[in-house]
């Protein structure tokens, strides 16, 4: 029983240099995320803290997303396909979806077909997918 606890304190802890990630994700000039990412032995546990639990500012967690989506796409994609469905976070899809033709082409014909049918917003998905650079996500957006 005594084991529980130190479990979950383990599981919650927060990723190794998160201190200095947020506050180069808060600063007023985007930090390259390069250098962000440096701050940290864990990148995408610390961004996808980042993500969820930083309210202020506002950008941090945008940021910390973009940091996602240029750098580490294929280990975030989980959370990249739930951010394309999920009302709540209509922002990140978005996010997400601004940066599709950037993405491995599997996970952007994943994420596109996700955020057209299933995501809340999909004409909007469609109208982003309509100016792509890859044929085949403008095709999802013709269906």
């Amino acid at each position: 029983m005594w084991l529980f606890p130190a479990v979950v304190a383990l599981a919650t802890a927060a990723p190794d240099g998160l201190d200095d990630v947020v506050k180069a994700l808060s600063a007023r000039h985007a930090v390259p995320c390069v250098e962000v990412v440096a701050l940290t032995t864990e990148p995408v546990a610390a961004l996808l803290h980042a993500v969820d639990d930083v309210p202020r500012p506002p950008w941090a967690g945008m940021r910390a997303a973009l940091c996602l989506l240029e750098r580490y796409p294929e280990q975030s994609a989980d959370e990249l396909r739930a951010w394309v469905v999920d009302p709540d976070r209509k922002g990140l899809g978005r996010l997400t979806l601004s940066r599709v033709d950037a993405l491995p082409m599997s996970l952007a014909m994943d994420l596109a077909r996700r955020a057209v049918d299933e995501g809340p917003e999909p004409e909007a998905a469609k109208r982003r997918l309509s100016t792509s650079e890859r044929p085949e996500l403008r095709a999802l957006a013709a269906r």
